[in-house]
């Protein structure tokens, strides 16, 4: 699914199938769902505050609409770019894993099965 005997990154699926992909193009579909939130949330940032209603807290719903907006552009931007490169997972010691085994109820097998 992911790499390939070149070390390039690659989906399954993913070009022309005879293992001649373009690593800029691929890395230019990474970035391609940023450019079209970052524009979705730019919109709402700006016309969001067009639809507040006439009242004496007018610049309080402005203002809270336009830091939402911004908020969750932030939060959704720094969760997909973390996806872009994830961190490693934990890596335990070959006797954690067998005190781990063990303390859940599957204990390792030796060699010989048991």
């Amino acid at each position: 699914m992911f790499g390939g005997d070149d070390g390039v990154f690659s989906f399954a699926g993913s070009g022309s199938g005879d293992g001649d992909t373009d690593p800029d193009s691929m890395l230019e579909t990474f970035y391609t769902p940023i450019y079209v939130l970052t524009a979705v949330f730019g919109a709402i940032f700006v016309i969001g505050p067009i639809f507040a209603r006439k009242a004496k807290n007018k610049d309080v719903v402005i203002t809270s609409i336009m830091i939402g907006a911004f908020s969750m552009w932030l939060f959704w931007v720094t969760v997909y770019i973390a996806q872009m490169n994830p961190l490693m997972g934990p890596r335990l010691a070959n006797t954690t894993l067998a005190w781990m085994a063990y303390a859940w109820g599957n204990p390792a097998k030796g060699e010989d099965g048991y």
